[in-house]
């Protein structure tokens, strides 16, 4: 698959979980951002999560929801 740069700004806050998942699962920031936005948007288009409010979510909600995601893929991964 191809891929382009993209550049964003994050939160100090968001940065360090993707830099722990990342050291964690013995891969790298780009692998965890990917599989999380792919998660996230996927669940987004079915209507599983739904974006009700403007304000961020907190460090503890992200953590929850990315935390679920990839244990759920790595699950489907071994299975």
């Amino acid at each position: 698959m191809a891929t382009k740069l993209a550049a964003f700004r994050l939160p100090e806050e968001i940065l360090e979980i993707i830099e722990a998942l990342a050291k964690d699962k013995g891969t790298d920031k780009t692998a965890i951002v990917t599989e999380a936005l792919r998660l996230g948007l996927s669940a987004l288009q079915s209507g599983e999560v739904v974006i009700q409010r403007k304000q961020p979510l907190s460090v503890e909600e992200i953590e929850a929801i990315v935390d679920k995601k990839i244990e759920e893929k790595l699950g489907e991964l071994a299975a």
